[in-house]
């Protein structure tokens, strides 16, 4: 055996008394170092030893939970959360939202709900227990009690990409056209890359050339739906809009340009049009609609910095990927002021 060997056995054998040597802070700095490697078991090692020395240390108790969560084990981690509850002297809002998660994770929906509903009880605005128990409630199909929690999160968080997926996708889930149209983009001009991109991006597609198709004797159909819901606003113009630009693209020979290119191209021209909209345009006064005052702001501002084109590539990237990097390869001028509209638009936060 080499010298070099020697010491490293050594080494071996010493670390676990020098790990057990620490206080209880320190193993869980060390734990949650090792959490963030990506090594769990050892996190967890560690957590458990600095309770074995401290029982009730709440500190431990959350980042143990958040580990067992993170390899799977989301009985243990239900149980470990509750106990960092109780033995918090301040209850905090991420042991809720552990717990929640957990149960969520493991399949039990309705203890996870009375669990979400305490903490936001006793945290009425913290985002992360909104969000989460969002995605929850969106699970269920409890679509506007999801739609509320996802706004919660966002005037909190207002770049938290999640939350604007969450909300487009439960507008969508009850035909709000619109507003669902514009979380999808916004949430696209913060994470345009990746399988929750193409799945906004889908979204958004979907709801530009909604109610609009050909019919048997070649006849451009559009179905607007006058009666739809308006508890989230009055988008009726805007709506009718969006449909008379899907029908002027199958009309007007715009089928022989590539699909990126169409999106893009109508993408556009509805943002134009929107530039100058009154956020409380068809509103009884004093009422705020959440979509308008969210995501019009937003929308106009890439209109008017003259970068709708770039942002339209941005958006269709995911379902387009070839499309989308040629033209931003012949066009880096106009994306890099897309990358700079946005950085400011997000208040400093990269996109």
């Amino acid at each position: 055996m080499t010298l070099f060997v020697r010491f490293l056995v050594l080494l071996a054998l010493w670390m676990p008394v020098f790990a057990e040597s620490l206080d209880p802070g320190k193993l869980i700095e060390r734990g949650v170092l090792l959490h963030d490697q990506k090594r769990y078991a050892e996190a967890i090692a560690s957590y458990r030893e600095a309770l074995r020395q401290e029982p009730t240390n709440p500190t431990a108790l959350y980042e143990l939970a958040f580990s067992l969560s993170a390899t799977g084990d989301f009985d243990q981690c239900v149980q470990t959360a509750k106990r960092a509850r109780k033995a918090a002297k301040r209850i905090v809002a991420g042991l809720f939202a552990l717990e929640g998660n957990c149960l969520d994770s493991r399949g039990s929906s309705k203890q996870a709900a009375k669990v979400y509903r305490r903490g936001l009880a006793a945290f009425p605005d913290d985002p992360d227990l909104a969000y989460n128990f969002g995605v929850s409630e969106f699970e269920l199909g409890q679509y506007r009690h999801a739609r509320q929690l996802a706004k919660v999160s966002i005037q909190a968080r207002p770049n938290h990409p999640s939350s604007h997926l969450l909300i487009a996708k439960a507008y969508a889930a009850e035909n709000y056209r619109v507003p669902a149209l514009y979380a999808a983009l916004r949430f696209l001009s913060l994470e345009p890359a990746g399988p929750r991109a193409e799945e906004a991006a889908a979204l958004a597609r979907a709801n530009l050339n909604h109610g609009v198709s050909r019919g048997a004797d070649a006849k451009i159909e559009v179905l607007v739906d006058p009666n739809a819901d308006k508890d989230e606003g009055d988008f009726n113009s805007e709506s009718i809009l969006l449909s008379l630009l899907a029908a002027g693209r199958l009309s007007g020979g715009g089928e022989q340009k590539a699909e990126c290119e169409q999106l893009v191209v109508q993408l556009g021209i509805f943002l134009a049009m929107l530039e100058g909209a009154d956020e409380e345009k068809s509103e009884p006064k004093g009422r705020t609609v959440f979509a308008r005052a969210t995501y019009l702001p937003f929308l106009t501002t890439v209109q008017r910095e003259g970068v709708a084109d770039a942002f339209g590539y941005r958006v269709f990237a995911a379902l387009h990927p070839a499309e989308s990097l040629a033209w931003t390869s012949d066009h880096r001028t106009e994306v890099d002021r897309l990358e700079q509209v946005l950085l400011r638009i997000n208040g400093g936060d990269a996109p």
